[in-house]
């Protein structure tokens, strides 16, 4: 059973019974205004000052009682992110269910209610974790080795050149000689040039490869961290699936329905628990039309005033009163009983 008596006065606390007694009130004020300066001057003084606060009239609304229905802020049926058995229960219909943790995630992270076998996919975050360490190691080896490889390339170019020096040197100078006195044979200079020559393809291979590391190390140190991330993201993936297995209260309230058991398979979308929240909670009431004008211009009135619409609620069945606020007026009317 739901009561509103709306009463609002400006700038003056009274609160008359009746339409006469609140005029009677005001004359009397107005009496007072042109009687008391007469009455307080004094002899040698001039007029006494009056200052008076403006009465303001309101009107009052009548008691009216209507009839309202209690229902839940909130109503959800939880289902199943995933398919496999259920392995436990730990509710049942009437239990209070609340969050575990006032931390938010991108899922539920409420209360435990229902967890599905996950062994199958236990493996396969344990094979995917190894892969991430693997990647991890191939990576970090990569990353000393490839300076390292390119130090020693360097030094292999600097060998291959202080070679082809000699070699040329030798060439030269036998090749001088010959010219010279012809003491040299013509084996011995040609010998001193093939030298010479693998000197030169020599020192070419070590710059090519100098070249090729210093290039490829950025590429394949990239590579190798996109192994690495990969495998990580895998880990990631497979980690929020099993997060899924154990299904969670999206939020405080008390189980109205349970709809599994356990042993039961279920599948994908399966609905698993049904939870309404009843703090706040709500009261429908509904409003014949004649009393939806004088209700809304008390809406209006609260919302200038800042102030809310207060309601009394008597429940009957359990003998007791509350407060509650007026919310809102739904615009749209019931044809057929002329309500809102």
């Amino acid at each position: 059973m739901l009561s509103f008596d709306i009463i609002r006065l400006t700038n003056l606390k009274v609160r008359p019974a009746n339409q006469n007694r609140f005029s009677g009130w005001a004359i009397f004020v107005v009496t007072v205004m042109f009687c008391v300066p007469a009455m307080a001057q004094k002899p040698g003084e001039g007029p006494t000052r009056i200052v008076a606060a403006n009465v303001i009239k309101t009107t009052r609304s009548s008691l009216q009682s209507f009839v309202g229905t209690l229902e839940a802020s909130r109503r959800t049926t939880v289902g199943s992110a995933v398919e496999g058995r259920v392995m436990k229960v730990d509710f049942d219909a009437g239990d209070p269910v609340g969050p575990e943790s006032e931390t938010p995630s991108k899922t539920f992270n409420g209360q435990v209610l229902v967890e599905i076998r996950p062994d199958t996919l236990d493996i396969e975050i344990r094979a995917a974790e190894l892969q991430r360490q693997l990647a991890q190691q191939s990576f970090d080896e990569l990353k000393l080795s490839l300076p390292q490889n390119l130090e020693l390339a360097k030094a292999a170019e600097g060998n291959a050149q202080s070679q082809l020096d000699y070699a040329k040197a030798n060439y030269q100078r036998l090749r001088g000689l010959q010219n010279q006195s012809g003491a040299i044979s013509t084996l011995e200079v040609e010998e001193a040039r093939s030298q010479y020559r693998a000197a030169q393809q020599t020192l070419i291979g070590s710059q090519a490869t100098v070249r090729r590391l210093s290039s490829t190390s950025e590429l394949q140190l990239a590579q190798a961290k996109s192994r690495v991330d990969a495998a990580q993201q895998e880990t990631l993936r497979l980690k929020d699936l099993r997060f899924q297995y154990s299904i969670r209260a999206p939020f405080a309230g008390v189980v109205t329905q349970k709809l599994t058991e356990v042993g039961q398979w279920v599948t994908r979308g399966a609905p698993i628990v049904e939870i309404v929240q009843l703090d706040p909670i709500e009261m429908i009431v509904n409003i014949p039309q004649e009393y939806s004008g004088s209700l809304q211009e008390s809406i209006l009135q609260s919302s200038r005033l800042n102030e809310p619409l207060l309601v009394n609620i008597d429940i009957t069945g359990i003998g007791q009163s509350f407060t509650g606020e007026l919310v809102r007026i739904i615009p749209q009317a019931d044809l057929r009983s002329r309500s809102f």
